[in-house]
C-alpha cells in the first residue's frame, strides 16, 4: 500500500501531494525508499516544480539519491506498477483507500514497539513502577492524537462558523466553564481550602456557591495533596453540616495525596490513569505549589510549563481544573488585581477565571474580585465575602479593603466587592 501512496502523489500531481502531506508524514513509512520518494515529492510541491516520471527521475538524481531508492526503474514502476502488481491500478481516487491502509500498518509497528518497551519495563527490576505507569499511560494517550504529528488540524474560518457554535456548560454560572482553568488567590492561611471545599461541595449539590453563585451539579474530584486524610475528611463534614447538604453517593471524589505530591509533569499520568474511564466536571487541586517540583514560582517558563500541564488536565478529561494560589508576603491591597498573587505573572495571565480575595477592613471578611477570559462583564456586583464558622457566604457590604495604612492616606482603596471585569490583556 505504501506504493499506492506514492503512485497516487505521482499520478495526481500537487493536489494529491497536499492531500498526503496534510495526512501523513513520511514517518509513517516502513521501507526507507519510499520514504525518501515521499520526502522528494513533496519538496518539490512546495517549490511549485513540475512533477512527472522524468522530472521526479531527475531531482533524485541531482540529490544523488537515485540509487539509493532502487534506480530509475523503481521510480518507473510507481507509475505503472507492473513489476509486482499487475492487475495493480494506481490512480488518484484511490488515495484515501491507501492512506488508511498506511497509518493502519504504522500503528501496529508502533502498539508493537510500544508494547514490548513495556514489557522490557515491566521485568526491570530496578525501575520505579509508578514511571512505568506513567510512561505507559503517555504512550497510550498518544495514540489518541487525533493530527499526523499529534496537533489537531488546520479548519478553515469559514466552515466552522457556517455551524452552530456550542459552548462548554458553566460550572459556576458567569464564572467558569468545564474545561477552563481557575485560580482563587489569596493570603496564606486565610480559609483558601476552606473556600475550594465548599465549592467542591456546592457543585456536588448543585447549590449557589458562596451562597451567591449558581452552579450546575455534577461530578467533583477534590485531589488534597496537603491535609491528612482525617482533617481533610472533617472539613468536607462542617461544610456540608453548616451548609444543610446531604451529599449523594457518586458525585464528591477524593484522592488524598498527601506524601505522594511530586512534579506534575510526573504525577500528571497517574492521575489520569486513576480516572481512567470516570467523567468529572470540576477537578480540584489543592494546594499548587505541591505540584511546583523543581519548578521555581518565580520564573515565568517554570510555571507556564507547570500551568500547560493543568490545561492539559483540563482537555483530555473535560472538566474544569480550579486551583488555589497565595499573594506574596504584605499587604496586597494597593496593587492592581491581577498583580496580587505571589510568584510569576504567568498566575494572572494564563487562568481562564481569576478570583482574588483580598482582607476587608471588617474582621473575618473578604472582597472578592473576578477577571474572567470567556465570561462577559454582565453582572454589576459589590459586596464582601464574610467567613463564620468556616462557612462563605457573600454579602452586599461596603467599605475599604485592608490596608494598614492611617485612615487618612489618600492610597486607601474603596471595596469594590466582586467586580466582572471582562478580559485583561488576552
Amino acid at each position: 500500500m505504501e506504493k499506492g501512496v506514492l503512485s497516487s502523489m505521482l499520478v495526481g500531481g500537487r493536489a494529491t501531494i497536499a492531500e498526503c502531506a496534510e495526512k501523513i508524514s513520511s514517518n509513517h513509512l516502513f521501507v526507507p525508499a519510499h520514504r525518501t520518494i515521499y520526502n522528494v515529492l513533496v519538496e518539490m510541491c512546495q517549490g511549485n516544480q513540475q512533477i512527472d516520471l522524468l522530472t521526479v527521475t531527475e531531482e533524485l538524481r541531482k540529490q544523488n539519491l537515485l540509487e539509493m531508492v532502487g534506480g530509475a526503474a523503481a521510480v518507473t514502476d510507481l507509475q505503472t506498477l507492473t513489476s509486482e502488481l499487475n492487475n495493480f491500478v494506481p490512480t488518484a481516487a484511490n488515495i484515501e483507500y491507501y492512506l488508511n491502509s498506511v497509518r493502519d500498518k504504522y500503528a501496529q509497528r508502533r502498539i508493537i514497539k510500544v508494547a514490548t518497551e513495556c514489557v522490557r519495563r515491566a521485568y526491570e527490576p530496578s525501575e520505579d513502577i509508578g514511571e512505568t505507569i506513567a510512561f505507559i499511560s503517555q504512550q497510550l494517550d498518544n495514540f489518541k492524537c487525533p493530527g499526523k504529528n499529534g496537533l489537531p488540524p488546520i479548519e478553515d474560518a469559514a466552515q466552522l462558523i457556517s455551524k452552530p457554535i456550542v459552548l462548554p456548560d458553566d460550572v459556576i454560572e458567569g464564572v467558569l466553564h468545564r474545561g477552563g482553568k481557575m485560580v482563587l488567590g489569596d493570603a496564606s492561611k486565610t480559609f483558601k481550602t476552606w473556600t475550594l471545599v465548599d465549592l467542591a461541595v456546592s457543585v456536588a449539590a448543585g447549590r449557589d456557591w458562596l451562597a451567591k453563585f449558581p452552579t450546575k451539579r455534577g461530578h467533583v474530584l477534590y485531589i488534597n495533596l496537603e491535609l491528612q486524610a482525617a482533617f481533610f475528611t472533617n472539613r468536607v463534614r462542617v461544610v456540608c453540616d453548616e451548609n444543610q447538604v446531604n451529599l449523594e453517593p457518586g458525585y464528591l471524589s477524593i484522592r488524598n495525596l498527601r506524601g505522594h505530591a511530586a512534579d506534575l509533569t510526573k504525577l500528571l499520568p497517574l492521575i489520569l490513569h486513576g480516572i481512567s474511564g470516570s467523567q468529572y466536571d470540576l477537578i480540584i487541586l489543592d494546594p499548587i505549589y505541591k505540584l511546583l517540583g523543581q519548578r521555581d514560582e518565580n520564573k515565568a517558563g517554570d510555571i507556564a510549563s507547570l500551568l500547560n500541564e493543568i490545561e492539559s488536565l483540563a482537555v483530555k478529561t473535560g472538566a474544569a481544573v480550579a486551583f488555589g494560589a497565595h499573594y506574596s508576603k504584605g499587604n496586597q491591597a494597593g496593587k492592581e488585581v491581577i498583580d496580587r498573587i505571589g510568584g510569576s505573572g504567568v498566575f494572572a495571565r494564563d487562568p481562564d477565571s481569576i478570583l482574588n480575595f483580598t482582607k476587608h477592613e471588617q474582621e473575618d471578611c473578604f472582597t472578592v474580585e473576578a477577571t474572567l477570559r470567556n465570561h462577559p462583564p454582565d453582572r454589576a456586583l459589590r459586596g464582601a465575602l464574610g467567613i463564620s464558622n468556616h462557612v462563605c457566604r457573600f454579602h452586599f457590604k461596603s467599605g475599604t479593603i485592608k490596608t494598614g495604612r492611617p485612615a487618612g492616606d489618600v492610597s486607601r482603596r474603596r471595596s469594590t466587592g466582586f467586580d466582572h471585569r471582562g478580559d485583561v490583556g488576552n
